[in-house]
């Protein structure tokens, strides 16, 4: 009975992979997506309300008039009036940002140890903005959710046919998928963001070259601070040379 609900359980995950999907704006790509926008929107306000809660608001205006006109030159190329965009300087010195579903921006002041212009700020926000709008992060609840669902179903037959593989199940299963599905997912999610971004910069009349550096300029950072790898995130060298490519190709379009 627990083999065959386990069959019945994967079938139903593979119907849901297969009928569940959403295309990224620019690229095209269809990925899976079990949430509603209306979940996701509600997931969005729910961490970026958490993170403004347990944050420090910046005082330092021209920063904030930078990132506010910045983010409103971007965002104004997006067709999509149910979004209600805003720029929320936070004080901490991590290099990093988040654009949540909804339209709300979060920046670190850290980030302009390395943007030091328009054009340099606009990088990093176009590339959070695209991660919003292609839907990335619901893409990776909605896999998590199979792949959760797919290993619970794998413990219960494990456990049927033979209790003691029920750990080195977990394991082999939860490594095999970190390195086999989820790492290299989210590094094409990465890069599928620095595409879209680039795309909008250039609908906004930026510099694109200024991307290179952005780039450049968090490499040589990160480089002195001694943090140069992250398993989700392709090396500086490869993510230069695809915006490089993806400059190319948008600039033979004029």
């Amino acid at each position: 009975m627990k083999a065959r609900n386990t069959l019945c359980f994967l079938l139903l995950s593979m119907f849901i992979v297969g009928c569940s999907k959403h295309q990224v704006p620019i690229t095209k790509r269809n990925q899976l997506m079990l949430l509603s926008k209306k979940d996701e929107v509600k997931i969005g306000r729910r961490n970026f309300h958490g993170i403004i809660n347990k944050s420090k608001l910046s005082k330092d205006e021209d920063k904030k008039e930078m990132l506010k006109r910045v983010g409103l030159k971007l965002t104004s190329t997006i067709n999509n009036k149910r979004l209600n965009w805003e720029f929320i300087l936070i004080e901490n010195d991590s290099i990093n940002a988040s654009c949540f579903p909804g339209g709300k921006v979060i920046v670190n002041t850290g980030v302009f140890k390395v943007a030091q212009n328009d054009e340099q700020l606009a990088t990093i926000l176009s590339h959070e903005i695209a991660h919003a709008i292609s839907r990335h992060g619901s893409a990776r609840i909605s896999r998590n959710r199979i792949l959760n669902g797919i290993e619970g179903a794998g413990v219960l037959l494990t456990g049927f046919l033979n209790p003691l593989m029920i750990i080195p199940f977990v394991m082999t299963y939860e490594v095999g998928t970190k390195n086999g599905i989820i790492n290299p997912a989210i590094r094409m999610e990465e890069n599928e963001a620095d595409i879209i971004g680039l795309h909008l910069m250039k609908k906004a009349n930026y510099d694109l070259s200024a991307a290179l550096d952005f780039w450049n300029n968090l490499k040589n950072y990160n480089k002195r601070k001694r943090h140069m790898t992250n398993a989700t995130h392709a090396s500086y060298t490869i993510r230069i040379k695809n915006i490089k490519r993806t400059i190319a190709k948008l600039n033979n379009k004029i």
